[in-house]
């Protein structure tokens, strides 16, 4: 969970704390914080931190690919699999993965 709050934080930038304590108050995808606003810019943080956002998945639940697909009920999960583990690029996936990271280093960073 280190690397995915260094690389969360990193991506907010300076005020990465009261951007943080927004999402503690709002939730991830309602909080609006930079970088994690628009689909593209949470497709690269996804595809670029995938290693760290999949670890902490699996250090929080043990399971990858059912959390994932919980968290994208409307994707298939072929589509889930082939995004995470292969070269898909399905864009709910993403932001699902983004928001995702977000919220748990929200949740466990001291603030």
């Amino acid at each position: 969970m280190k690397k995915l709050q260094a690389v969360v934080k990193r991506a907010i930038g300076a005020d990465y704390k009261e951007d943080l304590r927004s999402v503690r108050r709002f939730g991830a995808k309602e909080s609006g914080v930079p970088g994690f606003i628009y689909s593209d810019d949470m497709a690269k943080f996804a595809r670029k931190n995938m290693r760290y956002i999949l670890g902490a998945i699996n250090q929080e639940t043990g399971n990858i690919l059912p959390f994932v697909c919980r968290l994208c009920p409307d994707v298939s999960p072929d589509d889930v699999a082939q995004t995470i583990y292969g070269k898909g690029t399905n864009s709910t996936v993403f932001n699902a993965l983004s928001w995702y990271a977000l919220a748990a280093v929200a949740q466990t960073v001291e603030l």
